[in-house]
């Protein structure tokens, strides 16, 4: 059996001519990598989230009018007779 196909031709190749190798795609220079964000160091503090609540601005002007007014009555109240 073996040598009745070692004494069989061997398959002639194919009369048309191959085509050269074409890319698919035309050679494009590879772009340097640029990294989508900037890298940032996380910031020494911790995160706003975490801290308290701070007053508000509101709050610190109706505050400072009403110390001042309790120092003019102080004042006016302990004034040399």
């Amino acid at each position: 059996m073996w040598a009745q196909a070692a004494a069989q031709p061997e398959v002639e190749a194919s009369a048309v001519p191959l085509l050269p190798a074409v890319p698919l795609l035309p050679a494009v220079p590879l772009l340097p990598a640029v990294p989508l964000l900037p890298a940032v160091p996380p910031p020494p503090f911790p995160s706003l989230l975490v801290m308290p609540p701070q007053p508000r601005a509101k709050e610190n002007v109706a505050l400072a009018i009403t110390m001042a007014w309790v120092a003019t009555l102080f004042r006016i109240h302990h004034l040399p007779e």
